[in-house]
């Protein structure tokens, strides 16, 4: 079966499970409502965060799962911040209890 035929087939099919390109997270609308809730600033510093230009600068925004996905986190907006790239980075896959301790204790010497 060509890729376009199974394609169409998963888009008819109610019992055929969704492939990863139709489950793709609408991370734009994400960002839209993390950034309505919490403000400009990253979650874990403070300082103000890009939201346009390159991905790749150090001060772009990225969103910060709490409970790490590897731990079961899901994508619900109670599990979601808003980070610098280095940020979440350095929060890695701890447990939520100790990225608020991470986060409590930055510029406290």
């Amino acid at each position: 079966m060509p890729h376009s035929a199974a394609m169409a087939q998963a888009k008819k099919s109610k019992f055929w499970p969704q492939p990863w390109w139709m489950r793709a997270i609408d991370k734009k609308k994400l960002v839209k409502k993390l950034r309505a809730r919490d403000g400009d600033n990253c979650w874990r510093c403070g300082h103000a965060m890009r939201f346009d230009g390159l991905p790749n600068i150090g001060k772009y925004r990225t969103i910060e799962h709490l409970k790490p996905r590897s731990q079961q986190g899901g994508w619900a907006l109670e599990n979601l911040r808003l980070c610098h790239i280095g940020c979440n980075r350095h929060l890695g896959t701890h447990t939520p209890e100790h990225k608020e301790k991470m986060r409590i204790n930055v510029g406290e010497g």
